[in-house]
């Protein structure tokens, strides 16, 4: 019985101790030789314990769709202004949305391809509103 109560204490004791490990690795950023110092343990065990965590579904990693779409888009768009077949580049609203500070910096650091941003389905109006108060602005005529 003495026997089953120590595996008991000792399986609660490994996951607390993993509990923590994850805290302090993940939410505190400790390095895993600073916590193997905290717990008195070895950076191995430190390793370990936040790998079994990981299995165990303790930690869980999550890219929302957003940052996957834009990690996607960035990716693609340094891609075509490296390519000296390309032009111009259209993008739509909500493309140009997903990373507006690379789009920004692009368009004012080369001189090739141009970023044209166009409306899709989503903003439909908004570019051509934008077109025509632009035009009635600058040539004084209504469209």
């Amino acid at each position: 019985m003495d026997e089953k109560i120590d595996r008991l204490n000792k399986a609660e004791y490994e996951h607390r101790l993993m509990i923590k490990a994850v805290w302090y690795y993940y939410i505190e950023n400790y390095t895993q030789q600073n916590i193997s110092h905290l717990l008195g343990v070895s950076r191995s065990k430190v390793i370990a314990l936040l790998e079994r965590a990981r299995q165990a579904g303790v930690i869980q990693f999550n890219v929302q769709q957003d940052s996957g779409h834009r990690m996607e888009v960035e990716r693609e768009l340094l891609r075509v202004m490296d390519d000296p077949e390309v032009g111009v580049v259209l993008m739509t609203n909500r493309l140009i949305g997903l990373c507006p500070d690379l789009v920004y910096d692009l368009k004012l650091n080369r001189k090739r391809p141009l970023i044209v941003e166009v409306t899709d389905r989503h903003g439909a109006g908004q570019l051509s509103d934008a077109i025509t108060r632009y035009v009635k602005d600058a040539v004084g005529i209504s469209i």
